[in-house]
């Protein structure tokens, strides 16, 4: 049962641990600056929109909507500071046909150092209307390795924080990037796996498993200075026997177009 002092306990742990992340990282920043004598940069603003339609909606390999779909997404960032609200627009002949059935509503602070980057953030999921989906907190922390100037390689750790405490879903990936400023193509092959909190909450599986494999590809053409379109396409597999046992479709291809304008 969801309760004051849940949520208050888990919304303080979210808090002390971004900051305690970022006090260290951006400690260790300001000192690798002043080594080399960097000198202070102005911060600048950066708005922008997206407007992206698919063919269904899956998120870490759990098919949530069958049916096209859209995703109306707005971001804000400011001196490695962002916030950012992501929506699913349930478009198919399915439940909450033409509403909103999830938004989410984040706030981060992303911090480089040389090739390492960390991102650490907080996520609130709403599910308007569903009385079997509870409201929920993630803290998110992402970390990724510039190998070279075209593959990196990142870590992703999500830690629920509220309805599903203690909820682990973790992923590590592998990104290739290619093109220049006007045309790109970007590839991820990532393996993710989650504790049996998390597939408790989610599939109803109550066991830890390695439990997903997908890969992505992405063309990003850029049809002004601050507009670009881009194309992409998922194939996502559920890996463990148990959890491909629990759901209806285990394997998923995702494909759909995103329209990005910058203010």
């Amino acid at each position: 049962m969801l309760t004051v002092q849940k949520i208050y306990n888990g919304v303080s742990v979210s808090i002390f641990a971004l900051t305690v992340l970022l006090t260290v990282m951006q400690k260790e920043l300001l000192f690798a600056q002043e080594s080399n004598g960097a000198e202070e940069v102005n911060a600048e603003h950066a708005i922008g929109a997206e407007f992206e339609i698919g063919n269904n909606y899956v998120w870490h390999g759990l098919l949530w909507n069958e049916q096209p779909v859209a995703h109306p997404y707005l971001w804000w960032e400011c001196d490695g500071w962002s916030a950012d609200v992501y929506t699913n627009f349930v478009l198919g002949n399915e439940p909450y046909k033409h509403t909103f059935n999830e938004v989410d509503v984040a706030v981060g602070k992303s911090i480089t150092s040389r090739a390492l980057t960390l991102e650490a953030s907080l996520q609130y999921y709403i599910y308007p209307g569903q009385a079997d989906a509870p409201n929920t907190m993630m803290f998110i922390a992402i970390f990724t390795n510039e190998v070279t100037d075209a593959i990196s390689v990142s870590i992703d750790a999500e830690y629920d924080v509220l309805a599903y405490s203690g909820a682990i879903f973790s992923e590590i990936g592998i990104t290739a990037n290619f093109g220049n400023d006007e045309l790109s193509i970007e590839n991820i092959l990532a393996v993710g796996a989650a504790n049996s909190v998390f597939n408790d909450a989610y599939v109803g599986i109550s066991r830890d498993a390695v439990s997903l494999l997908h890969f992505d590809t992405a063309i990003t053409y850029v049809l002004e200075n601050n507009i670009s379109i881009r194309p992409h396409c998922e194939f996502s597999t559920l890996l463990h026997t148990s959890l491909r046992n629990a759901v209806a479709r285990a394997d998923n291809v995702t494909f759909g177009v995103v329209l990005s304008y910058q203010f």
